[in-house]
């Protein structure tokens, strides 16, 4: 059973956590896996990580194709949506090619730093 106090403790005070900008936290609550007689709840640590799954300690989480995360009430900031039209207009490059990049610029950096002191 969910800790009703936690959670309420919890509501009144995300106006005062860290927001971290274009993020998202997914919190999935289910019931606990239990032992066979319904009386106490499984630990991952009782369980090789194998039987996880099978023992219901463990369940995978949904691909985004499987329609099933509700985001109706994410509430962007206006510099969040302006990095959200940024990133969508923006061409995805290759790895290698911006790993080349960023060294390049970063001895061309290290050369005129060492220069000038």
């Amino acid at each position: 059973m969910i800790n009703l106090i936690f959670m309420i403790d919890l509501l009144k005070k995300r106006d005062k956590l860290e927001k971290i900008p274009c993020a998202t936290l997914l919190v999935r609550i289910r019931k606990a896996a239990l032992s066979d007689d319904g009386r106490r709840s499984l630990s991952i640590k009782e369980f090789e990580e194998k039987d996880w799954i099978k023992k219901g300690l463990f369940e995978p989480r949904p691909s985004y194709s499987q329609a099933v995360y509700n985001t109706q009430f994410i509430q962007l900031t206006e510099p969040e949506s302006g990095l959200f039209v940024s990133r969508k207009a923006r061409v995805d490059q290759n790895v290698e090619e911006l790993i080349y990049l960023i060294d390049k610029n970063l001895v061309k950096f290290t050369l005129n730093w060492k220069s000038n002191t």
